[in-house]
């Protein structure tokens, strides 16, 4: 347990550290300070002809992105996520529920998934690992 509040910790405290994305800054509008984030990500100039195609790409996503989907607030954005009809298959209401179902019903990597055997030799070994437990318990 308190391995998993270490990583929390850590982690925690790393995004403090951690600088804002390109992609943050170019849709705050401040595309210089995106350029020299842009630059420092990649190990470049921030004038260099690699940082600036990177850049021009990331503003055209935005553009395209703002162009797509009305500016709304916070809280709005999240509610579109649950609009539209569950019967209409381009309906982000669909898409949500269908989404949320996917991952609830794959299993978990760890956790109750890693106990279960996945072949014949390891099932054979559990029941009779289980056998040998009943039998001495009797």
């Amino acid at each position: 347990m308190a391995v998993q509040f270490l990583w929390a910790l850590i982690l925690g405290v790393g995004l403090f550290l951690l600088p804002e994305s390109p992609r943050w800054y170019v849709k705050k509008g401040r595309v210089d300070a995106a350029s020299t984030a842009l630059g420092r990500i990649r190990g470049q100039p921030a004038d260099s002809d690699y940082v600036q195609q990177e850049l021009a790409e990331i503003i055209a996503n935005h553009e395209y992105e703002t162009a797509l989907i009305p500016s709304e607030t916070y809280f709005a954005s999240w509610a579109a996520c649950f609009s539209g009809s569950i019967a209409d298959p381009g309906s982000n209401l669909r898409r949500t529920i269908l989404g949320i179902s996917l991952q609830v019903s794959e299993p978990p990597a760890l956790g109750t998934s890693a106990d279960i055997p996945d072949d014949a030799t390891t099932h054979r070994q559990v029941v009779e690992h289980i056998k040998q437990r009943l039998v001495a318990s009797d």
